[in-house]
């Protein structure tokens, strides 16, 4: 009965005509898009409009150079540059006179 059982039986030499091979393409170009669409559909639905807040209290809307969304969202703080900026001016202003001042 082994005798009987080679490749062939397990499907290995399934795509040697090329007809799987076609019928699979197809498929898997419809499944491809369906996956894209489903996709880009949840990406819409997440789209974030980042609200920045001024120093004068008000709020604006954060919108890149074309005039489209930023699509951002801080679940913290974020300082800005010139915070960043001064933070670490002042660090190594800190470590200097730390070290010249002792």
């Amino acid at each position: 009965l082994h005798k009987l059982v080679d490749a062939q039986y397990y499907g290995y030499g399934d795509e040697d005509d090329g007809y799987l091979v076609k019928l699979e393409a197809k498929v898997e170009t419809k499944a491809r898009k369906r996956a894209i669409d489903k996709w880009n559909a949840q990406n819409e639905k997440s789209k974030v409009r980042k609200i920045t807040k001024t120093y004068d209290g008000s709020l604006s809307d954060a919108t890149n150079k074309e005039g489209g969304e930023v699509l951002f969202k801080a679940h913290v703080p974020l300082p800005s540059d010139e915070e960043l900026k001064a933070a670490i001016l002042a660090k190594k202003k800190a470590e200097l006179m730390a070290k010249y001042a002792s």
